[in-house]
């Protein structure tokens, strides 16, 4: 009943919670306020949302802890073979058997090509032919006069 908790909110706020006097309690106070509006599912809704995303933040780091701990151990799995492996060779060509080479790991890896833009004298940008990164003189030389023709353009 509203006018019951209303009454007991008014009448217990601000007075000691008692006790004897030398015990834990006896200089405490209520502090009691009538909320209205208040409906108890609000608090346990509030309370769940939280636990429930508490749950979820403590997940995601186990989650991610765990994926960091497997690439570890991956690896110290894959550095302890070739370690292996490269023992076995010393081994090998310590007896005087014939050793293969090693052979190096080039990779191949894929990069856009580079886009260079000039402006128009209408103040549209128009795109260029890609120029690629070759080691070769001619591209190389053909890649500046572009980008001197931009910077000229530009200041």
């Amino acid at each position: 009943n509203k006018k019951y908790a209303k009454a007991v909110a008014a009448m217990l706020n601000n007075t000691q919670l008692g006790g004897k006097k030398h015990g834990f309690y006896h200089d405490d106070l209520w502090n009691l306020k009538y909320l209205p509006k208040f409906k108890w599912r609000h608090l346990t809704e509030q309370l769940a949302s939280e636990r429930a995303s508490r749950e979820q933040k403590l997940q995601s780091e186990v989650s991610q802890s765990r994926k960091e701990l497997d690439e570890y151990v991956k690896n110290v799995e894959r550095a302890k073979m070739l370690n292996g492996m490269r023992a076995k060779r010393e081994k090998r060509a310590q007896k005087g058997a014939e050793v293969p080479a090693v052979r190096e790991v080039s990779r191949n890896v894929w990069q856009r090509d580079v886009v260079v833009r000039s402006v128009d004298g209408a103040g549209q940008k128009s795109a260029a032919k890609p120029a690629r990164s070759s080691d070769d003189a001619h591209g190389e030389s053909k890649r500046r006069k572009t980008m001197a023709s931009v910077l000229d353009e530009i200041f």
